[in-house]
């Protein structure tokens, strides 16, 4: 086990996180691992982090050991005040089609392990404690079509104008967002310090060149994870790309899981920017019934790029839990 601390995201401004579909009016609700590392890495490489000559960073190279990075990291969530909340692990509780929209869950209720008896929040979404009602607010965010800003594009050729839609993610307040990290090697806490607080005014995600993305820097505080007692499952807080060799080991055999496509564009100072390639991986909030996730880091890098790796974090960050009721298909 090595030293776990979390950051917060107090929130400066919206966040527009890409979610699915044609135009770029929804967005996600948390910010997925394999973007934060990736803001991370590109900023080590603004901030001048050494580079050899095949491109490779130094900082990055301890990672090819998969089973020993420096460090692990999880997808960034919803907090509101002490508050934290985690994935609602793809288990069905129980028969009332409310608790199955439930998304997250704070680390009271997944302690508790069921859902049934606790507080209903943002539509249903969000569940806490009865201890925790009074300090979360009925609504911590607008998200997607319920936050809407108009923006305009102009044409190169003709200058003719065209009006399009950008959905945003907006937090009440006291509320945002935070992810864990894992320290296994502490050197590495300075070089996060300096690229969360760059990326703080630099902006994380997308939308930036309009002022999104960005939020308070603080410094990371220590924190534990939930300890759940007899726990029989483990459920990840990260994406999670699992290597042939697990998945030919029987990792997926007893698990529950959702897969997400991760697509889009590149962009590096060094080799301008194209269609990186697509990677399915597997959600957060998966349930897995055996303790050894690792997960891998994979090249992205498109057909013909020559420049640097383009990698796609797709390490495990687990959870043990015991949760009631029966795995979602």
């Amino acid at each position: 086990m090595g030293k776990t601390i979390i950051y917060k995201l107090k929130p400066k401004s919206p966040f527009h996180i890409g979610g699915s579909g044609i135009g770029i009016e929804k967005t996600w609700e948390i910010i997925h691992s394999d973007t934060i590392f990736s803001a991370i890495v590109s900023t080590w490489k603004a901030l001048g982090e050494k580079v050899d000559y095949n491109g490779n960073m130094e900082l990055l190279k301890p990672f090819s050991d998969l089973n020993n990075p420096p460090f692990k990291l999880s997808s960034a969530f919803p907090y509101s005040n002490d508050v934290l909340f985690f994935p609602a692990p793809m288990i069905k509780s129980g028969v009332d089609k409310k608790e199955r929209k439930a998304q997250f869950i704070s680390s009271k209720v997944l302690q508790s392990g069921k859902i049934s008896g606790s507080v209903p929040k943002q539509d249903s979404k969000v569940y806490v404690s009865e201890t925790e009602k009074e300090i979360v607010p009925d609504t911590m965010w607008m998200s997607g079509y319920n936050a809407i800003v108009p923006r305009v594009t102009i044409d190169r050729i003709s200058s003719a104008s065209a009006i399009f839609h950008c959905g945003l993610l907006i937090f009440s307040e006291n509320c945002g967002l935070y992810f864990w990290v894992e320290l296994f090697d502490e050197t590495y806490e300075n070089h996060l310090n300096k690229a969360i607080e760059f990326l703080s005014e630099e902006g994380i995600g997308g939308e930036r060149s309009i002022g999104c993305g960005r939020f308070i820097y603080s410094d990371p505080e220590p924190a534990s994870l939930p300890i759940i007692e007899n726990p029989d499952n483990y459920m990840t807080l990260s994406l999670y790309h699992p290597t042939y060799d697990e998945v030919m080991a029987g990792i997926l055999d007893n698990s529950h899981y959702e897969l997400i496509t991760r697509r889009g564009w590149l962009y590096s100072p060094d080799g301008g920017s194209g269609r990186r390639r697509n990677v399915k991986m597997l959600a957060e909030g998966s349930v897995f019934s055996k303790p050894s996730l690792v997960g891998d880091i994979l090249d992205v890098r498109p057909k013909g790029w020559s420049h640097h790796p383009i990698y796609d974090y797709g390490l495990a960050f687990t959870l043990p839990i015991k949760w009631g009721g029966e795995l979602s298909a």
